[in-house]
């Protein structure tokens, strides 16, 4: 029988056994259950008692569907996807596949327009078991971060501001705030950043940081300026008597950091000052 159940997992990836060939496509199955793959969906020479790794949705019909395609997220992530169509019903996001995915009016933050890039979380709808997207992130972060250690390595992604900072997904599942005191750009919706967890909320809400700390909690200013030098190859303009706002500029740090930071540096010989600079010591 054509069962469709259980064991396959809507909005993931499932191996499946090639266990027929239909007109129009092929019949998958996984542990007695089962889902047509469409030809214009399926790989070049695949055969009956093949192994096929598919991904599973739900199409317009609410009947599950296969493809080999690769989407963009997939259920349970926070993704970066672009806005493609405004509806009746919501927005529609181009996800890498021939079916658009939804973003329901009641999943906005605010009224994304066609062309603007959007930070959601991939989620399947309790009746319809479609896969949706959502911009209220903060219903899907993870906020046990008991096993977070500070000072860790991290990966972020910006999905917004407020009015201490810019908001950030963490390591794909947290819940971040980056400071806008110690942050000298513009950082933009969707980009990607490597970051450092700076302190451990009482709201389980993580403080992150672009630059590196050290154990004894205060930012590696110093191995910021020595990447920037090996960036520059090997010299800056710019040094301790230089404005705080060109220091800003060059530096993305305030003067304080930088001159205690250069200090340092200079007493273990690892650069030294020019005229209007700083430059590595050979």
């Amino acid at each position: 029988p054509r069962l469709w159940g259980r064991m396959i997992q809507i909005g993931k990836e499932n191996t499946f056994i090639v266990s027929e060939q239909l007109p129009q496509g092929y019949w998958l199955t996984k542990d007695e259950e089962g889902v047509r793959l469409p030809n214009r969906l399926a790989p070049d020479g695949l055969a009956v008692g093949d192994e096929v790794v598919a991904f599973v949705y739900m199409d317009s019909e609410d009947e599950p569907i296969a493809t080999t395609e690769t989407p963009y997220g997939k259920v349970g992530e926070f993704v970066t996807l672009s806005v493609v169509d405004e509806t009746p019903i919501g927005a529609f996001l181009d996800w890498g596949l021939e079916k658009d995915l939804l973003l329901p009016f009641k999943e906005m933050e605010d009224r994304p327009e066609v062309d603007d890039l959007v930070v959601v979380f991939i989620t399947i709808h309790e009746k319809t078991n479609r896969l949706v997207a959502s911009m209220r992130l903060n219903r899907w972060f993870d906020y046990e971060i008991e096993d977070v250690n500070i000072f860790q390595p991290v990966e972020l992604l910006v999905y917004g501001y407020n009015q201490t900072g810019t908001m950030v997904v963490v390591d794909g599942k947290y819940r971040g705030l980056l400071y806008y005191n110690e942050v000298f750009e513009r950082l933009r919706i969707g980009q990607e950043l490597k970051g450092w967890v700076r302190a451990k909320r009482e709201d389980n809400r993580l403080d992150v940081t672009l630059q590196q700390m050290g154990h004894g909690g205060t930012l590696d200013a110093a191995g910021v300026i020595m990447l920037r030098l090996e960036e520059a190859g090997g010299t800056l303009m710019v040094h301790d008597k230089s404005s705080p706002e060109e220091i800003r500029r060059v530096m993305a740090m305030s003067k304080k950091r930088f001159k205690a930071a250069c200090g340092g540096l200079y007493k273990t010989k690892k650069i030294t000052f020019i005229e209007g600079g700083i430059t590595k010591a050979t």
